[in-house]
């Protein structure tokens, strides 16, 4: 009895201080076991599970989240509609438990709130509607934050959500409002500074501004950051330099990132992007490929050596190792395992390189397997489906004219000769067929082996002496491999009849495959059966209704071709030869006046002055009468004035030929003859420039200084009396041995055996870079046909844009280009006036490259190669 009466008491003694306890810890009283007991509750309950709900989201969205190394990553992951759906439930969760503790816990005495966490709270909740993607809601619970607790712990961390929901809604200058009571504040903590630090570079980003975002990144490097994060960083920083053009930065970031030692994923993808920026001017290669060679030899990378070599090709592009390239690109596609959009950008680059030489055969080829391998989402895809139609169509004309010259050919040989070919691709036929016939049967044999399980070795999955039954194309490693090397020759191809024929419907051009032969010899037609002479016989054009209708066929392919060239492909030199092929296969024939016109508008485009004068005097002697003719004067001989502007430009022409004949008296006499006639046109200027250079070729320096002052002084400001300046200033550097030449001698090389470039340096403002590499691609046509020669244009500094000829063997090659290309009007017309340009060996371009020492090399190319 007594235990009983003491367990009685001390329960009621429990029960009674609870009663006060919680009384006394009421959300009205303003006591101190009150808002301790609201305070601790907050914290280790509604907020502690909201905040662990809200963590388990963002883990889960990280962690699905998979990095596309091909484009910009980001600095933060944040969620996508389509990650809406799977964080909702821990979103709504987190924001739950915000809710209720402002509602079970918050104490408001005198406008003022007791509950140190409730800001927490609302935190919570802006952070759980930001990732639900509800923005405004989300600015809405961050702004209460900074609004009613300026003086709370999170009142810096709600600024930099805030910052970031404007960023997401497009509003840069909010986040920049935030963002200015941040970023410099003393009292924010380091935690804190480092994200927004890089809050701004993400909001820099978004508004393009990547040199600024390169800054803040490599500052908030400095803070104290985790290794991941820092190599994710670093790869964005290089991304970043890729972006605004400065290669070599952006292969020397990556390089970076290599060294850091980082997850293989960001390791391979850096070597990649360092080798895709490598810049060959600034950069040794054979230490890259040797790195590259190592990474062939891991096994990790067996998936990826497509990738590798597909880099290898990218250096030797690079370096103007053009064979070398083409190799290396063969190596890329052979290796493809299941990468299908490297397959493609391996096929698009050798395509390429076949399109930058003007051999579009090939080149459609490679464009149309590339169209077939790159997926539809791929952002080169609709530019290669393009490309692939034109050459495509360019390709089918040529083809034709092809076939029906044969055809001709053919039909033209003596009856006994003919037959006598016939029967033997008859015979051919009848042999590739038996093959054929011999391998199916032979297949099914095996398969039926293979399928039943027993026979010798229990057939394709059967081992020595058992008989697993298992077909070789159930085993997948077998099957796999059969799609790669399916792929690695014909890229994606739809399953259908015929699947290797580009025009399904047709007949072949005269021998056909055996798809056309299956079931041929139950033909009852016999113009119908491949292995009957009948059959060619009726394609062969023997009468003259089908000779001329073969004509027809040519002579349309023709116009086909030449429309391609002019209107799709923009080469005007090409479809020139196209139509003067046309000419010369069908004289005086009714589409003459029509092909006379054409070639006298693209003879005059392409500044081929010869021609345009032979083919205009014909339209004009022979077809006069015609709309053509008269269609022409009224565009291109309106008045006495234009014939005086081409006569001009004629004679000057004469007065260059002479002058780079080295025939300077008759330069000289001619030129003065010229001043004398165009007095009063803008010729006269140039030739008494011309007059000048002459005289120099004559060694008379003292006359030559004197003409070029003349020169310099009256046409100062023009383009003529700003070469004739540049010309007086060598003048000078050359006979007074400036320190700047002594540099330049210690700085260069003289070697002319080694590879050497022709490079054009234009400002960048100011000059239409498209017409310049455009009208030196069709110089280079006219002048060295046979020549493979490549360009490319580059920035050096911020000033200055690099043309650069490449494909010489040594200095002479080099510098019977500059001469040819000196002074040409049809390139010299859309050249600012202070362009420079010259012959360099690609050593000392690497050097002038990157001192940016174009003063000093133009001097030291005048002096020792120039003069030579």
């Amino acid at each position: 009895m007594q235990i009983v009466r003491i367990n009685f008491r001390i329960f009621f003694f429990l029960l009674l201080a609870t009663q006060v306890i919680v009384s006394g810890c009421s959300r009205t009283k303003d006591t101190w076991l009150s808002r301790n007991w609201h305070m601790l509750s907050s914290k280790y309950n509604p907020i502690f599970n909201g905040k662990e709900a809200l963590r388990k989201g963002v883990e889960s969205l990280e962690g699905s989240h998979k990095d596309d190394y091909q484009t910009l990553l980001p600095i933060y992951i944040w969620p996508t509609e389509a990650d809406v759906s799977r964080l909702d439930a821990d979103m709504e969760r987190a924001e739950e438990k915000g809710v209720k503790t402002i509602k079970e816990h918050s104490m408001v005495f005198g406008r003022v709130q007791k509950n140190k966490f409730i800001d927490d709270s609302y935190l919570l909740i802006g952070k759980a509607r930001f990732y639900r993607r509800y923005w405004f809601p989300a600015l809405e619970a961050f702004n209460y934050v900074i609004v009613e607790f300026p003086n709370g712990d999170v009142v810096h961390e709600a600024r930099l959500w805030a910052a970031r929901t404007y960023i997401q809604v497009g509003n840069f200058p909010g986040a920049q409002e935030q963002f200015d009571k941040l970023y410099r504040n003393p009292r924010v903590e380091k935690s804190i500074l480092k994200e927004v630090v890089l809050t701004m570079a993400e909001r820099e980003i978004k508004m393009k501004n990547y040199e600024r975002a390169i800054e803040l990144i490599e500052e908030a490097k400095k803070l104290k950051l985790k290794k991941e994060r820092k190599v994710r960083l670093t790869y964005i920083q290089a991304q970043l330099y890729e972006l605004i053009g400065k290669d070599y930065e952006a292969s020397e970031t990556y390089l970076k990132v290599v060294k850091m030692k980082p997850p293989y994923e960001f390791y391979f993808a850096a070597q990649m992007a360092r080798v895709r920026n490598f810049n060959p001017y600034l950069q040794q290669s054979p230490p890259v490929y040797a790195e590259l060679h190592k990474m062939l030899r891991n096994d990790k990378n067996r998936d990826n050596r497509d990738q590798i070599y597909f880099a290898m090709a990218d250096i030797s592009i690079k370096e103007d190792h053009i064979p070398e390239a083409m190799t290396y690109l063969e190596k890329s596609i052979r290796s493809n395992t299941t990468n299908q959009t490297q397959l493609g950008l391996s096929h698009l680059r050798k395509g390429e390189l076949h399109f930058e030489f003007r051999e579009y055969v090939a080149a459609a080829g490679y464009y149309d397997t590339a169209s077939q391998s790159l997926p539809k989402e791929h952002p080169r895809y609709e530019e290669v489906m393009k490309k692939k139609e034109s050459l495509g169509e360019l390709v089918r004309h040529l083809q034709t004219i092809e076939r029906e010259d044969s055809l001709q050919a053919f039909a033209a040989l003596p009856e006994k000769e003919r037959d006598k070919k016939i029967q033997k691709i008859i015979r051919d036929l009848e042999k590739k067929l038996e093959e054929e016939r011999r391998a199916e049967e032979s297949r099914s044999t095996m398969m039926a082996g293979g399928m039943g399980g027993g026979g010798l070795g229990g057939g394709f999955g059967g081992g020595a002496g058992g008989g697993s039954g298992k077909w070789n194309f159930y085993d997948d490693n077998q099957r796999n491999t059969g799609f790669s090397e399916f792929n690695n020759r014909w890229g994606t191809r739809k399953l259908e009849d015929n699947w290797r024929r580009k025009v399904k419907t047709s007949v072949s051009d005269f021998t056909p495959g055996a798809e056309e032969t299956a079931g041929a010899e139950e033909e009852k037609d016999s113009t119908q059966n491949p292995l009957h002479p009948a059959y060619y016989i009726l394609r062969l054009p023997l009468t003259p209704d089908s000779l001329e209708a073969s004509h027809q066929r040519i002579i349309a392919a023709h116009q086909g071709a030449e429309l391609v060239y002019r209107e799709v492909l923009e080469d005007l030199l090409e479809a020139v030869k196209m139509l003067e092929q046309l000419l010369k296969r069908y004289p005086k024939a009714e589409f003459e006046p029509r092909t006379l016109y054409t070639l006298c508008l693209l003879t005059k485009e392409t500044k081929q002055a010869e021609k345009n004068e032979r083919y205009c005097g014909q339209l004009y002697k022979e077809y006069g009468h015609t709309a053509f003719a008269q269609i022409l004067e009224g565009t291109l001989d309106p008045d006495i004035d234009q014939k005086y502007d081409a006569e001009a430009e004629a004679f000057y022409r004469e007065a260059f030929a002479l002058y780079n004949k080295g025939s300077y008296t008759q330069a000289i006499k001619k030129c003065e003859e010229g001043i004398e006639r165009y007095a009063d046109t803008e010729l006269r200027p140039k030739l008494e420039l011309l007059r000048a250079l002459c005289i120099g070729g004559q060694k008379k320096v003292d006359r030559f200084v004197e003409h070029l002052e003349i020169v310099a002084k009256k046409y100062e400001g023009t383009t003529v009396g700003i070469e004739a300046q540049e010309i007086l200033d060598y003048l000078g550097m050359t006979i007074n041995a400036t320190p700047e030449l002594k540099r330049a001698e210690s700085m260069f090389s003289a070697n002319r055996d080694e590879a050497f470039q022709y490079v054009l340096l234009i400002p960048r403002r100011g000059a239409d870079f498209n017409r310049i590499r455009n009208s030196i691609s069709d110089f280079n046509m006219q002048e060295f046909p046979e020549e493979r020669l490549t360009s490319k244009n580059i920035l050096m500094g911020s000033n200055y844009q690099l043309v650069i000829i490449s494909g010489f063997n040594n200095a002479q090659k080099a510098l019977n280009y500059f001469q040819k290309i000196d002074g040409r009007i049809e390139i010299a017309q859309y050249l600012p006036p202070n362009y420079k340009h010259f012959v360099i060996s690609q050593s000392n371009f690497q050097t002038m490259y990157k001192e940016e020492a174009v003063e000093e090399y133009e001097a030291f190319f005048r002096v020792k190669f120039a003069n030579k």
